[in-house]
């Protein structure tokens, strides 16, 4: 139910983001660079908040329920092996800049949300003893 719940907040607020990243960012901001950037990242992040949710809900319930090693070791796997790497090739490589950073991000995000999710109905977190 908090999965749910989250979901559908952050999914609206990720939606605000993409409709309405530059007169967001005005609100803070009359510098053209900014004007221009910020809403392409805005709209990036905002197709991954529902997964963004997913991935907060699905962590601390695995944490809460003493799984904290295995929290520990998706979140440095996912970070190092993915998020990274990606970064490099999307944000550099491809000179994709800035952009290409935030999507690697949240691609890294997905990731990160499904594999937290797997351990979550897979059940070894019930396994563990605290």
């Amino acid at each position: 139910a908090c999965t749910l719940i989250a979901m559908v907040f952050m999914g609206l607020r990720g939606v605000g983001m993409m409709l309405w990243g530059r007169p967001l960012t005005a609100l803070i901001s009359s510098e053209p660079i900014h004007l221009d950037l910020a809403p392409q990242l805005l709209w990036v992040i905002g197709t991954v908040q529902v997964f963004f949710a997913i991935a907060m809900v699905m962590r601390n319930s695995l944490r809460g329920g003493g799984d904290t090693k295995v929290v520990l070791v998706i979140t440095v796997l996912s970070v190092y092996l993915v998020r990274l790497p990606l970064c490099l090739i999307l944000g550099y490589f491809l000179g994709w800049g800035l952009v290409g950073i935030w999507v690697a991000s949240g691609l890294e995000l997905v990731i990160r949300a499904m594999l937290f999710a797997w351990r979550f109905f897979q059940g070894g977190w019930s396994q563990v003893s605290v």
